[in-house]
């Protein structure tokens, strides 16, 4: 269904400039194949033990429909003569959880190990990536946003600040113009950042020190690096909790409760 919204979506809007946000649900607990019975019904949520024992074949034909949907919106743009005037950008929220794999990488969804968050992106626009492009500097999906803008030449109001960066260069050059940027993020009492290869962990309320690991030489993340880099540690610890103020700082106050009629 999805899928076919988008199809429907390209053909009506052909004629003129648009936006297309497709986010697939997939793949996703409740976990279901193409072939397997119904989860859901009209008024209620049945439990879901049709894909019990069966969970990574259920997960693995679920990206498999995603990708046939995904091939089947750049087969349109094709037959549509759109693929050229068309930047279509993939990739994931998150990275696997318990059942999929995240190919040693530590962690899965829910962590900020590398298993947690780095994910996939695929950049395809036929008349403007060169061919075989790769890009290994830091981004986030932050940058999504930034990366529309000059791409469709809007402009901010004056003194909006966005956070993240245009991606046009690294579609065109192969490269971002700042190497060493510093990216945060935080889940529940858990903060990191990055600066360059340089990673750093630290949960607030966990009597532990922040942990530092160099990514270019430790993808896993097993050799902290905390004890033998004293000062970086401390200056990206202090980087972080300024982050984290200025966040509170500009935050939207939030309800203390929401009741929904």
């Amino acid at each position: 269904m999805i899928t076919a919204h988008a199809l429907e979506f390209i053909r009506e809007y052909q004629e003129k400039p648009f936006c297309l946000y497709l986010a697939y649900e997939a793949p996703h607990d409740p976990y279901q194949g193409p072939n397997d019975p119904p989860i859901r019904v009209e008024g209620r949520v049945v439990p879901n033990r049709y894909a019990e024992g069966q969970i990574s074949r259920a997960y693995r034909e679920m990206v498999q429909v995603m990708d046939k949907g995904v091939g089947q919106v750049l087969d349109l743009l094709k037959a549509l003569d759109l693929d050229r005037k068309t930047m279509v950008f993939f990739l994931s929220d998150n990275g696997a959880n318990k059942n999929g794999n995240t190919g040693g990488l530590r962690g899965n969804k829910g962590s900020l190990w590398e298993g947690g968050h780095r994910v996939p992106a695929i950049a395809w626009w036929p008349s403007v990536i060169p061919p075989n492009c790769v890009c290994d500097d830091l981004s986030i999906s932050l940058d999504v946003m930034p990366t529309m803008i000059e791409l469709s030449k809007a402009t901010l109001p004056q003194g909006h600040i966005l956070d993240g960066i245009s991606l046009v260069s690294a579609f065109r050059h192969g490269f971002l113009p700042e190497r060493m940027r510093k990216v945060f993020w935080a889940f529940g009492t858990k903060r990191a950042m990055r600066e360059g290869p340089w990673k750093l962990v630290w949960d607030q309320e966990a009597d532990q020190n922040s942990q530092l690991f160099h990514l270019g030489e430790d993808i896993s993340e097993l050799n902290d690096l905390s004890s033998k880099q004293l000062l970086k540690s401390k200056r990206m610890l202090s980087d972080l909790e300024t982050w984290h103020g200025d966040v509170l700082r500009n935050a939207t106050v939030q309800p203390r409760s929401l009741r929904i009629k």
